[in-house]
């Protein structure tokens, strides 16, 4: 099959609202005045540079709408001008009411060839039929093109040499395959398997040509449960993989069931076989596919690796990591776009600048459709603003509590009263569940030079902790959460029978008896923050309170509610902020009365929670790392972030300033291990305390007993 395509070039306008410093993006698939048809859903972005330098943008285009069965052909754009203008409809694939999908390309350098494997399926099967052998095995075809994707040769046939026994659905995968330094073709790809008796899985693959497309042969399985994946080649030769995580847990609802992080691995022969495979917890995967690009060489600069993909919550927010040695870490982060994203392609056009192509939904067609954005590496990279940032200094740090006798832990600080008051959690048995467990309240008169105990408290059978303050109808509370401590207890982690207790003072020296808090039964309470007359409470609980096995279990389960109070301690629900992976979440009210936090987020990355009064319906933007116990105040017109970093293998308490919906590294305290949950007191405009707690000294357990740890308050400073 070949087609002649003319060459006229169609304006598209760009449109759309540029929000918090994301470019704007304009409608490609379908244009703007465009119908579509004879398509009605555009789906899988591929964006690559021709050789003759003209910009194309390949899709599915999907005659009959709907998921991954019908109609489905391979069509393209064509942009003469790095995105600024774009042709009509392109058609490379047409198999009539068969399916064409899961497709990818590859540029061969040396002929100028543009290779594209891709499936074929019966346009009347569906992809859980064919997964399941309901449907007909996918099959493998091969198409290329010699003139920069004018034209296009018939599909070859390749399913006897490019797939295995049991081997059910299957393609090429979303994005785009390289040419190594070797000359080889290298086409990233997976499957689906379904072994006699066992249970299916789907795998990522390699397909390679080392003559130029003459001849294509089948790498090994890269990993088990992985498909969509995108590769990168290092310059000492090895291969680099990210793969969509596909591990299924089958207590977990779909898509909970696959939320995870992406998979990394690593070959050494030229994509044939993979080792060293691993989680990396910088890049989440919700599921979803996303985007690799290495920038072109610049001459005397370290390589630039760029990976697309949706940062969440769910498959929401584009975004763009980036990483400077080559996939190890990937320190750079930048919002492309806002709102619903899925899949992503990037380039480097012929102007030097990025282009990406995404889908989204659109809520006017009420359909998917693709979007085109375009941007410089200089913005990508764009550090104004944290060099406009404060300088923290580590000026003086002192140990309040600890000999390596026992664990103390889990702090707050405070100003009431001309004074300042610091709590945290003792326990001689360790940092878990333990009966023995007591809140110690200090205060300082002298700025955080020395600390006398005024109060401490214990709740019998229960475990306190978490203690954090809130003054409120002219009191200081301290609020702790509790949990079921008794020796029958098998499951010591059940949240439904969490209670939140307080005591209160009103001069710092006389203090209530432990009281139970209303409202709080089946919550794990955690920070409060207060409005004029009403206060409000982080409150973490089970999902129609329903009882699990195990923590992992109930992880997914966990929702954070907003609970309200007018008197302190009664409590009742007032909305809900996070629906699954709720936890700690620290809140401040703004100036105009909104109310602004940042919540832990299980085990990934932060999110911003943003609600305007009555704080019943929250926005969530995921950050770019994770933080345990998050710590979130405004020091002079800046808003500093406090809380535990454990990207990278890396247990440390460290503080950040937000700013541009970012987190920027400020301080890292000196911590490790078993560590964080730091609290703040402002002394003047330059000058404030940072309290953390912290195992990093590396006293040893004793004999029945967990690693003890020692509770620590700096003082931090402003650079000038």
């Amino acid at each position: 099959m070949s087609s002649q395509i003319s060459h006229a070039v169609a304006l598209v306008l760009f449109v759309g609202a540029s929000l918090y410093g994301t470019p704007l993006s304009k409608r490609i698939f379908p244009a703007e005045g465009e119908d579509g048809l004879p398509y009605k859903r555009w789906r899988i972005p591929c964006l690559l540079v021709a050789p003759d330098k003209s910009l194309l943008a390949i899709c599915e285009g999907r005659v009959d709408g709907g998921g991954a069965k019908g109609n489905i052909d391979l069509i393209l754009k064509r942009s003469l001008d790095s995105g600024k203008t774009w042709g009509p409809n392109e058609v490379i694939v047409d198999l009539g009411k068969d399916t064409a999908l899961n497709f990818c390309p590859v540029i061969d350098k040396t002929t100028g060839v543009i290779w594209i494997v891709f499936a074929r399926n019966r346009g009347s099967d569906n992809e859980r039929d064919i997964i399941y052998g309901k449907g007909k095995p996918a099959q493998i075809l091969m198409t290329h093109s010699k003139d920069s994707g004018r034209t296009w040769a018939e599909p070859v046939d390749l399913t006897a040499s490019l797939t295995r026994k049991n081997w059910t659905w299957g393609g090429g995968a979303p994005g785009v395959g390289i040419q190594l330094k070797s000359g080889r073709l290298l086409i990233p790809a997976y499957h689906a398997i379904l072994p006699p008796g066992g249970a299916m899985d789907y795998q990522s693959h390699m397909i390679y040509s080392d003559d130029h497309g003459n001849t294509w042969k089948l790498g090994e399985t890269v990993t088990p449960h992985t498909n969509e994946c995108v590769i990168a080649e290092r310059r000492d030769g090895t291969v680099f993989y990210i793969g969509r995580n596909m591990t299924l847990d089958s207590t977990r609802p779909f898509p909970a069931q696959f939320q995870t992080w992406k998979t990394i691995a690593e070959s050494k022969d030229a994509g044939v076989t993979w080792g060293n495979f691993r989680e990396e917890r910088a890049l989440l995967d919700k599921p979803t596919q996303g985007g690799l690009h290495v920038m072109p060489d610049r001459e005397g600069d370290d390589p630039i690796w760029i990976f697309t993909h949706p940062s969440g919550p769910g498959s929401r927010n584009l975004s763009a990591r980036i990483s400077f040695d080559e996939g190890r870490t990937w320190p750079g982060f930048r919002r492309i776009t806002l709102g619903d994203t899925s899949y992503s392609s990037l380039a480097t056009m012929p102007n030097g600048r990025l282009g990406c192509l995404f889908d989204v939904w659109d809520l006017d067609l009420r359909t998917n459709v693709l979007r085109f954005t375009e941007f410089s590496l200089e913005w990508l990279l764009d550090d104004s603003i944290g060099r406009k940032l404060p300088k923290l200094k580590l000026k003086k740090v002192r140990k309040i509590e600890g000999a390596g006798e026992d664990h103390n832990a889990f702090t707050d600080m405070i100003r009431f009263q001309d004074r300042i008051f610091l709590s945290f959690r003792k326990s001689e048995i360790g940092h878990g569940v333990y009966p023995d467990s007591e809140i110690i309240i200090k205060a300082s008169d002298d700025e955080g030079k020395t600390w006398q105990e005024v109060h401490r408290f214990s709740v019998p059978d229960r475990d306190v902790r978490d203690p954090h303050f809130l003054i409120f109808k002219n009191q200081l509370f301290v609020y702790s959460g509790t949990w079921d401590a008794r020796p029958l207890v098998k499951n010591k982690f059940e949240l439904n029978d969490h209670i939140g207790v307080a005591v209160a003072t009103k001069d710092g020296e006389t203090w209530t008896k432990p009281r139970m808090l209303e409202g709080t039964h089946g919550h794990y309470i955690w920070r409060a923050v207060s409005q004029e007359n009403t206060a409000y409470l982080c409150a973490r609980r089970v999902r129609n309170f329903v009882r699990t096995k195990t923590r992992r279990q109930r992880a997914h389960l966990t929702e954070q509610a907003l609970l309200v109070s007018d008197d302190g301690w009664t409590w009742k629900y007032h909305g809900l902020v996070q629906s699954e992976y709720g936890n700690e979440t620290a809140y401040l009210i703004e100036e105009d009365g909104s109310l602004l936090g940042i919540a832990r987020n299980g085990g990934g990355p932060a999110q911003i929670v943003r609600s305007q009064p009555p704080f019943t319906k929250f926005e969530l933007l995921n950050l770019a790392r994770p933080l345990g116990g998050p710590l979130l105040k405004k020091w002079n017109e800046h808003y500093l972030v406090g809380g535990r970093n454990t990207l990278y293998g890396k247990r440390e308490c460290g503080l950040y300033w937000l700013a541009d919906e970012r987190l920027f590294p400020a301080l890292t305290l000196p911590s490790g291990g078993d560590c964080s949950y730091p609290g703040f007191v402002q002394l003047d405009e330059r000058r404030a305390l940072v309290s953390w707690y912290s195992s990093h000294e590396g006293y040893p357990a004793k004999p029945g007993r967990e690693p003890p740890s020692s509770v620590f308050v700096a003082l931090i400073e402003l650079a000038e």
